[in-house]
Formats: structure tokens, sequence, C-alpha cells
């Protein structure tokens, strides 16, 4: 057995994902919340803990889940209140900026009462305006959060569109990313700033109007989203099926196929669309580029199974798993770190650590790791170290 299929807390995630009902037998609860927990889904547990009780789930797991959900609500409150006050200070500066990602769709997308978890608020701005966006947080009492992002002098995160995350001092649970760009796909395939400064696009809060991308361009942007990261949560394709269902009547589809023409990204919403027809079995994913968007016309066939994302990377070819790295994540984020995960991956993740092996940097699993990939060992043979 491979995938899901080895891994029942792997299946009980995907159903919890999709709405399905979830079967207790069998699973290792402390296993499920974790990656609940990775995938950020504890808002989709929190309406179902009684089944989930009724399921098995012990009061001290329930417990775990309304704790974390309690804590997630807070920081989502703050994280609010953050984004006004600084919305505030850099209008009264002349300072533009859009919203996007988690904060835009939270407001926009998710049903009422669910919370959409984000751990930052990402602000868009003008190339030409990072230094001084930066320079306003840090007059709130913001510092840069070390980082690779954060190595890079800001004129060349200002050209190569590399964004900047910044943390409140004492507040750590307050953090901003400024973004002086918008990349779509492999590479510094940067979007035009024309394509999304003169949208007309807001997002409503109480009495507080945010500017924020067009439906067509931020589509674009969850597709490359979901997948350009070494790890994928389902989340990310939760936030893509949602948008779908609530924009298929205000996405212009004529201008989607040119964004799609133009930033050569057909390929990647195809691959994005795959995964989350999969997770949520739901074709009207494939209808919608096929009958709408018309991907057949600019693309190679996708080539990706959710089972095959959310297993082990040690059950995929390793041949095939960097092929795939490399082609769809050859940037300037620099290929030597995803080699490197692609050879020592972080079962973690997954949990699903080999025996005796506490991380990957583990010297006796790196060496099994090399004898694997040397062909000296099977991908699934004997992983006890």
């Amino acid at each position: 057995m491979s995938g899901p299929a080895r891994h029942p807390e792997i299946r009980a995630v995907m159903r919890l994902a999709s709405g399905q009902p979830v079967a207790g037998e069998g699973l290792n609860w402390d296993i499920f919340l974790n990656l609940v927990k990775f995938h950020r889904l504890f808002a989709l547990l929190s309406f179902r803990l009684e089944e989930f009780a009724q399921a098995g789930m012990p009061e001290g797991q329930r417990l775990k889940v309304r704790q974390f959900i309690d804590a997630a609500a807070a920081q989502v409150m703050a994280l609010k209140g953050e984004l006004k006050d600084t919305a505030a200070f850099f209008r009264g500066e002349g300072l533009d900026f859009i919203v996007f990602k988690g904060f835009s769709l939270a407001q926009t997308v998710y049903p009422a009462g669910e919370i959409r978890y984000f751990a930052d608020n990402d602000l868009l701005v003008k190339p030409e305006n990072l230094p001084l966006a930066e320079k306003l947080l840090k007059s709130r009492g913001y510092r840069l959060i070390k980082g690779w992002h954060s190595g890079f002098d800001i004129e060349v995160s200002s050209r190569c569109g590399i964004s900047r995350p910044l943390m409140k001092e004492g507040a750590p649970y307050l953090q901003m990313d400024l973004h002086p760009g918008l990349t779509l796909g492999p590479g510094l395939r940067l979007a035009q700033q024309s394509d999304f400064w003169e949208s007309d696009e807001f997002v409503q809060v109480e009495q507080e109007r945010y500017k924020t991308l067009p439906p067509e361009i931020h589509l674009l942007y969850l597709c490359w989203h979901a997948l350009k990261h070494p790890v994928f949560r389902l989340i990310w394709f939760r936030d893509l099926r949602l948008f779908l269902l609530k924009y298929p009547n205000l996405l212009q589809d004529g201008q989607f196929h040119l964004l799609l023409r133009k930033y050569r990204s057909a390929r990647i919403v195809e691959t994005a669309f795959k995964i989350t027809e999969e997770i949520f079995q739901d074709s009207s994913f494939t209808r919608s580029l096929k009958q709408r968007w018309r991907c057949e016309e600019l693309r190679k066939p996708g080539f990706f199974r959710t089972s095959r994302l959310l297993e082990p990377r040690a059950d995929l070819p390793p041949l095939k798993r960097l092929r795939r790295d490399l082609v769809l994540i050859e940037s300037y984020r620099g290929k030597a770190a995803f080699i490197f995960d692609f050879f020592f991956p972080q079962p973690l993740l997954l949990a699903d650590l080999p025996k005796k092996v506490s991380s990957r940097t583990n010297l006796r699993y790196i060496r099994k790791r090399v004898a694997m990939l040397l062909g000296k060992r099977t991908l699934m043979g004997n992983w006890d170290c």
C-alpha cells in the first residue's frame, strides 16, 4: 500500500478538508492532530468536535483543539487591528498598498463564522516605495525577521520582488510581510504593475476599505503560492476551492485566458486545479480549465497526484521528485535548499519519522538516504536506523 492507504491519519485529514465523515477507528490521534495543525485545518475540526468525540477522540485532545482555536482567533483579531492602524499610518504618509492572501481571503471567500488562520499581514507595495514602507514600519516598532529574505539588500529585494518579513518588538504574533512585486511562476516571473495597481477591487471590513488584487491575478497567484513551497498545505487548496466558489461569475474568462498566456501559467494553474479537484472530489475544476479557460491550448499535461504529494517523499522515485522540484521551483530562492529537501526530506511534516531518528540531520539517517539514492537500498526498505 502507498499514500493515504498506508496512513489512515492522512486519509482522515483529507476527508476533513473535503467535509466528509471521518472514522476514528485505528487513528493515532496525536499524529492526526499534528497533521491538522500543520495543514491549518483546526477551524474545520472545531465545528465537528462532537462527531470526533463519538469517533473516539480523547477529551484531552479536544481540549487542545479548543485552545488552539482560541489562540488562533486572538492572533487573527490582533493582526486585523494592527492592519487597521498600519493602514491609517501609511495613508497619512501617502503610501499606497494592496492587501492579499490570508487577510483578503478571510474577509471575502470564507464562510461566516469560520476562522481562516493567517500568521501575518501581506502588503503589496510598489517597488520604489519598499524602502519607505520598511522605514515606516520600523518607526512603529517593527524589525526584520532573520532569514534568507532579510539577507538581501533592500534595493535587490525591490528589483527582484523579494518580500521583507517584519515582526513587532515585544509582540511576535504581529508580523507584516512587505511584497514589492507579485511572483506568478518560476524564476523572476513578476506580474506587471499595470495588471493590478489600477484595480478598483476592495475588501470591506466594518468601516474600513482595503484595496486588494483583481480576482484574475489573485487566482494566478494562489495557484503558484500553493505549488511553490517544498511542502504542501491543504489550507492553500481549500483557499482555491472557496475562491472559485465565490467568484465563478465575477472572473472575466477572456482576461484570465490572456493572463495565462502572458505569464505562461497554464501548467501551474492546471496542476493546482488537478490537486484541488482530487482533494475535494469536485470535477468542476477540470471543466473550468477545458470549457472556460481553454488551458489545453497553452500547456503540456500535468503530472501530479494528491496521494503522492501527501505521503513521505521516500515513496516517490528519486529522479521524478528531483525533476519536479527543479522544474517548478526554479527561481532565485536557491536550488540548493530544495535539492537538500529532496535528498534529506523532513518526515516530521508527515509524522512518519524512521525509527530512532529524531531529525533529518541525523548522520545515520543521512548515510542511509545516500545509500538509498545510490541504489544500494530499496526506497521502501528497512528504515530502522
